[in-house]
């Protein structure tokens, strides 16, 4: 048999199976819909065709077993393949809305926007390479790849390409609209001396410093002088990124319990001026409405005259160091006065609790919370409390990044 002749055969045998194999699939899928003669039909022809190719029989009677097998399943059978499209859409659409129905009435995801929760939960932190021995950036492209993926850390080093000092910094702005949404799709230019350098991939949400627009606030961390006189080639920054913990909330509990003192909720910003709005908060329950509120100078809450400990549930870890009082430690809870001591500005940290006689009453329908890291927090020490329809849910665990 010629070569050209043979590939046209192995051509026919090749669609032969694949018309096969549509047919069985349409057949398995609406077989129990057909009635007797159809089925019967539909059987045979598909036996023929198989024992056609089992055989491998001549072209002329391979066309023919093809061919009935087509008429057969043009008559009985309806082809959903082209349909093919409109049933991926659909089953898209189902799995967005199932997805959507998850978040919105079971489990959701939450990222932690600052360090108040710390050390049971980290916000977002920078770490100053220049400075910090501790830390050791990454020699190779794919480690730096491989650390942003496993443990959040984005490294951004920025050596000057002129001289000069720097004159001018860029708010970031967006790389592109989706990239927005993960909180990395920011770019910010600054100029130095006749040269505009680009910083890619700025995280939108870096922790503020005080007194420092946020604009600026990379370059803070970084503890860049602008009447700095800057030479080719020197480094201007080296910093590391350390992405807040992303944590599962449980939406359903509270639909059928109260929210208990020392779990970790999850609100809304609403009706908190001090917060920025829409976006979600993550602090330990210390009270509910009707409760009375004080923190004593040795550290620990009262609530109703009775003082918190670490054998109170949710607190073991809060109330069971030891020691002085240290930013990103477990160390109790300070009030103004004992917040003063270590060298707090007055009225800051904690206004409406000046020392430990001072008393806060919470609102019926409303609940009081407090944040680990008590020497860094904004929590109910200044705004008080806020209503419980703010509640989204419970924090169940952290699941990102590892640490």
């Amino acid at each position: 048999m010629p070569c050209t002749l043979k590939c046209l055969f192995n051509r026919q045998r090749h669609r032969a199976r694949k018309l096969l194999r549509h047919v069985l699939r349409l057949y398995r899928a609406q077989h129990d819909l057909l009635e007797p003669e159809a089925g019967s039909e539909l059987q045979t022809c598909i036996a023929n065709l198989s024992n056609e190719l089992r055989n491998n029989t001549s072209e002329a009677a391979l066309q023919t077993a093809a061919g009935r097998l087509q008429e057969a399943a043009n008559r009985w059978l309806v082809d959903t393949s082209k349909n093919r499209a409109r049933e991926i859409t659909e089953m898209l659409l189902i799995a967005l809305v199932v997805v959507a129905a998850i978040r919105v009435f079971f489990i959701q995801s939450a990222r932690i926007p600052t360090g108040s929760m710390q050390p049971t939960l980290n916000g977002i932190r920078v770490v100053n390479l220049a400075r910090d021995i501790r830390w050791k950036r990454p020699s190779t492209r794919w480690q730096m790849i491989l650390e942003l993926l496993v443990h959040g850390r984005a490294y951004y080093r920025v050596v000057a390409r002129d001289s000069g000092r720097i004159t001018r910094i860029e708010p970031p702005e967006p790389i592109a609209p989706f990239l927005r949404l993960s909180g990395l799709g920011y770019k910010q230019r600054f100029l130095l001396g006749n040269t505009w350098h680009t910083i890619w991939f700025v995280p939108g949400d870096l922790p503020p410093v005080w007194g420092v627009p946020q604009a600026e606030v990379l370059f803070a961390h970084a503890r860049i002088d602008k009447r700095r006189i800057y030479f080719k080639g020197d480094e201007i920054m080296n910093l590391a990124v350390i992405a807040g913990d992303r944590v599962l909330v449980d939406r359903v509990s509270y639909n059928f319990r109260r929210p208990r003192r020392g779990e970790i909720i999850v609100f809304t910003a609403k009706g908190i001026k001090q917060l920025v709005p829409d976006t979600y908060y993550l602090k330990r329950l210390i009270a509910v409405g009707g409760e009375q509120v004080r923190i004593g100078n040795d550290r620990h809450v009262i609530v109703n005259g009775r003082r918190l400990d670490e054998r109170t549930p949710g607190f073991e870890k809060v109330y069971g160091a030891a020691g002085p009082p240290r930013e990103d430690k477990y160390c109790g809870h300070v009030n103004d006065l004992v917040a003063q001591l270590y060298r707090n500005p007055p009225r800051l940290l904690a206004p409406l609790f000046p020392d430990e006689q001072a008393e806060f009453v919470v609102r019926p329908g409303h609940l009081f919370v407090l944040g680990d890291n008590t020497l860094m927090s904004l929590d109910g020490r200044v705004w008080g409390d806020f209503s419980q329809t703010n509640v989204v849910g419970r924090a169940l665990c952290r699941y990102w990044p590892a640490r």
